[in-house]
C-alpha cells in the first residue's frame, strides 16, 4: 500500500467536500463573538464523524477499494470573515473588551490550511476524534462562562477601573 502512486489514487472515486461558510460582518460597532476558525474545526470534526460513522455501519459509503486501498478524502472549509464598517470586534474579544481597544482585520488563508491538516491528521488516525470532541465541548463550555452577564459586567468593571487608575 506505501508503493501506491498519484495514478492508482485515481482509479479510486474521492470524496470532495468544499464548505464556504463566510460570516459578513457589515456596519459601525459591533461584537461578534462567534470565531471562524473555531466553526471551520467543528465543521470538520462533524464531516469525520458523519464519514467515520456511515463507515462503521455500513451503510452504502465504502472507504476502501476492492483491493482494500484506502478512499481519499479532501475536505476544503473556508470560513473567513468580511468587515465591511469601522470599529467591529470579533472574536473572543468581543465579549471582554470595550469595542475602541480592538481592531479587526478579515481573516487569511491560515483557516483553511488548518483545518485541512487536522482533517488529514484525524483520517491518517494521527489525531483521537474524541479527543478533539472532548476539547470541543471543554472550549464552548469556557467561552459561555466568559461570556455569561456576570462575568461580561465584573470584567467591564474591572477594566474600566484599571484605565482610571
Amino acid at each position: 500500500m506505501d508503493n501506491m502512486s498519484a495514478s492508482d489514487y485515481d482509479e479510486i472515486s474521492p470524496i470532495e467536500l468544499n464548505i464556504r461558510v463566510p460570516m459578513t460582518i457589515t456596519g459601525d460597532d459591533n461584537r461578534v463573538s462567534s470565531d471562524p476558525s473555531a466553526s471551520a474545526n467543528k465543521i470538520a470534526i462533524g464531516i469525520m464523524h458523519a464519514l467515520k460513522t456511515v463507515s462503521m455501519n455500513g451503510s452504502g459509503l465504502p472507504m476502501i477499494d476492492d483491493s482494500g486501498r484506502p478512499r481519499p478524502i479532501k475536505i476544503d472549509i473556508a470560513a473567513g470573515v468580511n468587515v465591511d464598517g469601522s470599529r467591529n470586534v470579533v472574536g473572543d474579544a468581543a465579549a471582554v473588551l470595550p469595542t475602541n481597544l480592538v481592531s479587526v482585520t478579515p481573516q487569511d488563508q491560515q483557516n483553511t490550511i488548518t483545518v485541512q491538516r487536522l482533517v488529514n491528521d484525524i483520517t491518517q488516525g494521527k489525531k483521537d476524534f474524541k479527543k478533539l470532541e472532548q476539547f470541543e465541548t471543554a472550549e464552548q463550555e469556557t467561552c459561555q462562562k466568559r461570556m455569561s452577564p456576570e462575568n461580561f459586567n465584573r470584567e467591564q468593571s474591572d477594566s474600566k477601573k484599571k484605565r482610571l487608575s
